[in-house]
Parts: C-alpha cells; structure tokens; sequence
C-alpha cells in the first residue's frame, strides 16, 4: 500500500521513514503485493500496518472512489484468507476531511486532542452494527495490540524529543529544554482500546 515508499517520495505517507532510527529498516518497504502474498500463504505477521500513496490516499485532487475500491480489495482478501478467522482490521484516517467539527476536542493532555475522524473496526469478531460512544484516538489502537498481546507501552516515552527530531512544534529543535510535558496516550484510562467494539 506505498509502505515502499521513501519519505523523499511524494507519494510516500510511511511516517516511520522519517525517523533516523528507522529510515533504513527494510521491514518498513514491503510492498502491497506482500500483503496479498502473505495471505494466500498464511504468513502474515500478527501485527501488520497498512499506509496508502498518494493516488489511493482520498486526499484531493484524487479520486475518493479509487481509495474505497483499494480497500474493498484489501478487506476482500482478508476475508477469503485463513487469516479471517482471528482477524481484526482498523480502517482510520490521518484526518477528518474539512475543518468543521461541532463537537470540541478533549483536552486530554499537554497537546490536546483534534478533529474526530472515521474508523472502521472490520472483524469477525466485531459487534454487528455498532457505533461505540467510547473516546479513542490513534493511540487507541496501540492500546488494543498492548492488551491482546500483554505489551507495556509501544508509544514513545521520550516526548522530550531531541534535536535529532525537526519539526516546527519540536520545543528541544528550537532551543527549549523539553517538549510539552504529556505521557503517551495509550496510558490514559479515558481513551479506550476498541476491546468494546468486539464479541470476544
């Protein structure tokens, strides 16, 4: 799904490429063709990312329909493979598509949270129509691999950047000591982990 795409590359939304830390792992550069191929031979890894390019994306100029068809294929296979039995597949977005939400974000730390976006929770195991109230974020599914596997925190305890991490919000970049004083998210009990989307 692009995840072979480097961070130069304009259609590449791989964000792990862009760490120093990471640039270099070839685990980040399969390719969509691994994803089918790893199905049809039951090889999948229990934990598998998905990131789209620019054409299958839904961000404008492109085609949103192009989006949706690449993941009707995507679920599709799943579905068809051995792998469906015990899957579950988050469909989220980086963003909401507009600028309007008439519902405030939470403050739920230093950063605060932002616009709601959609996600799909796809799973055999997932309640049949069901639209959750809980709170989430992206972290949330970070919660969800923490519990089914028994994992401590996957998010990054090191929110105090370093130099090494240029960005314009970047406080240890600009001269600051630290970053926003804020603990990753998964921790906090307020944000759900999608286990009450699901019939386990």
């Amino acid at each position: 799904m692009g995840t072979g795409s480097l961070p130069t590359a304009g259609e590449g939304f791989n964000a792990l490429a862009y760490f120093k830390k990471w640039v270099l792992d070839p685990l980040l550069y399969y390719q969509e063709a691994d994803y089918y191929s790893d199905l049809h031979a039951g090889t999948l890894p229990q934990v598998s990312f998905l990131m789209t390019e620019s054409l299958i994306s839904e961000h404008p100029p492109a085609n949103i329909q192009w989006g949706q068809q690449k993941m009707q294929q995507v679920i599709t296979a799943l579905m068809s493979s051995s792998a469906w039995k015990s899957a579950a597949l988050f469909f989220t977005y980086d963003e909401g598509g507009g600028y309007f939400d008439h519902v405030s974000p939470p403050q739920v730390d230093a950063y605060g949270m932002g616009f709601r976006v959609p996600t799909l929770v796809i799973s055999p195991w997932a309640k049949r129509g069901y639209v959750s109230g809980t709170l989430y974020e992206h972290g949330s599914i970070l919660k969800f691999i923490e519990r089914r596997f028994g994992l401590p925190s996957l998010a990054s305890v090191n929110h105090q950047f370093d130099t090494q991490t240029p960005a314009t919000n970047n406080d240890a970049a600009n001269g600051q000591a630290f970053g926003p004083p804020a603990s990753p998210r998964d921790g906090l009990s307020q944000i759900g982990d999608f286990y009450e989307a699901f019939t386990f």
